[in-house]
């Protein structure tokens, strides 16, 4: 992979993310707690989808589903979730 997971820029190979998105989350005011969570992926785009729907809108927690199931790998999902909401 040599594009970022979010804009395609040029990736910073440690994070797979540009340094642009590395220190960007797109919705910052969105928090989610997932440690201490069932960390099945469907449950971790689940919490954050609900939390999208009910604290920006519908549209965008569809889009955000969308982006984490195009996600390659566990990890790689991780990564997605962090750079769309605050995550605990």
């Amino acid at each position: 992979m040599d594009n970022c997971i979010n804009c395609d820029l040029p990736l910073n190979p440690q994070t797979l993310l540009c340094d642009g998105c590395n220190t960007q989350i797109k919705y910052p005011a969105v928090k989610v707690q997932l440690t201490g969570k069932d960390g099945n992926a469907f449950a971790i785009i689940g919490a954050i989808q609900g939390a999208l729907r009910s604290e920006v809108n519908r549209e965008i927690s569809n889009e955000w589903v969308n982006h984490a199931m195009a996600a390659s790998s566990y990890d790689d999902l991780l990564q997605r979730a962090m750079t769309w909401v605050d995550v605990g």
